[in-house]
């Protein structure tokens, strides 16, 4: 029985590449460039039961240099419209000095969407999904990949 669940953005399509890295047996939960939905009362109780009822021990919060929405903010797209872009906007603003310093295009997607999953297990994941699973030991990972040059990084969190 799988016992990870990856949280990944549907537009990167990483799924089979995690699968190669990790194994077959996983869970794949759908959030627009990484970011659960916690506005979302009825997806946030789905969540919590696959967590619950799949005895999940890992949750991974994944974001690949492919993302569109990191990639539209990154090239100053002037049609920001889906709020997953707002906020991938606040964080390069939050964080301009240090993304407009790398030196290159892979550098900026990379840093940028290490940002947003550490933003993510920071702001959410950890004080909003684990408090709702009382009963379980579950570790956080947030990894950073590049499925086009088969890399998989993973960011240290102090769980």
């Amino acid at each position: 029985m799988p016992d990870k669940v990856f949280v990944v953005c549907p537009f990167s399509s990483i799924e089979s590449f995690l699968r190669q890295h990790y194994g077959d047996d996983l869970f794949f939960v759908s959030a627009t460039a990484g970011m659960l939905q916690y506005e979302d009362v009825d997806y946030l109780k789905e969540v919590i039961w696959l967590l619950e009822s799949q005895s999940v021990s890992e949750l991974f919060v994944v974001n690949d240099l492919s993302c569109p929405f990191i990639n539209k903010v990154l090239h100053h797209s002037k049609s920001i419209n889906h709020a997953v872009e707002k906020v991938l906007q606040k964080l390069y603003a939050d964080h301009k000095a240090i993304l407009t310093h790398q030196p290159s295009l892979r550098e900026k997607q990379e840093m940028l969407a290490m940002l947003n999953v550490i933003q993510q297990v920071n702001q959410f994941i950890v004080p909003v999904l684990i408090p709702g699973l009382p009963h379980q030991n579950i570790k956080v990972n947030a990894l950073v990949t590049d499925k086009n040059n088969f890399n998989i990084k993973t960011i240290q969190l102090k769980n």
